[in-house]
């Protein structure tokens, strides 16, 4: 399953960088940025992973518009699943994903008059972890989906909301921040789900984004 998801993730990236604008009458770049939550799939402790939703899942990003269909998106995002102050972990991460127009694709900016559009996008990253319960320390791989609704507010404005999974490559404890028994299981893969909603602000001379023409 791991090696479908990386072979779709390379072509994602890969048709995303081959997909050159001919003439581009629209602005191409954005300034995202968003605030939610973040509930993890799999904690391996007693602990209930419902005392570690994390609420202050803060992502901040670039993005790029090859044409209107595809781009590029770098991205820093923080998270926080803690229960106490010595119980939990931090997470900061950096990844890029390829982004798709499927709302473009559906036709939703011209059924809804250019007011809602719809992306797809996946790719990789990799994130510091921190354990609250012992201040040990790693880095993961990260392999991220998603998608994300938007909301034209003007024609330098939208208004983002973002369901998204980050699966997380050999985490060496839990989110509860114990490590996990070295003789038994030295690591496991987790993963969390996020929902957040932000803010996109358009740069550029032209009047419309790529988003929405």
């Amino acid at each position: 399953m791991r090696s479908i998801i990386y072979l779709l993730l390379c072509y994602l990236c890969s048709q995303a960088m081959l997909a050159q604008p001919r003439y581009t009458p629209y602005n191409q770049f954005s300034l995202e940025g968003g605030y939610g939550v973040s509930i993890p799939t799999r904690i391996v402790s007693e602990v209930s992973d419902k005392s570690f939703v994390s609420v202050t899942h803060i992502a901040l990003g670039a993005r790029y518009m090859f044409n209107q269909d595809w781009g590029v998106k770098g991205q820093l995002a923080f998270d926080r699943f803690s229960e106490s102050a010595d119980l939990g972990t931090s997470f900061f991460r950096m990844d890029a994903q390829a982004y798709y127009n499927l709302g473009r694709q559906l036709g939703l900016p011209y059924a809804t008059n250019e007011l809602m559009g719809l992306y797809a996008h996946g790719g990789l990253g990799v994130s510091f972890a921190r354990s609250l319960f012992n201040d040990s320390r790693e880095h993961n791989g990260n392999i991220l989906i998603g998608l994300t609704p938007m909301f034209k507010l003007s024609d330098k404005l939208a208004l983002p909301i973002t369901l998204s999974y980050t699966h997380t490559i050999k985490q060496h404890f839990s989110f509860d921040g114990i490590p996990f028994d070295p003789p038994t299981v030295a690591y496991r893969n987790g993963g969390h789900y996020t929902f957040s909603v932000g803010l996109i602000i358009y740069l550029g001379e032209e009047r419309m984004h790529a988003d929405w023409y």
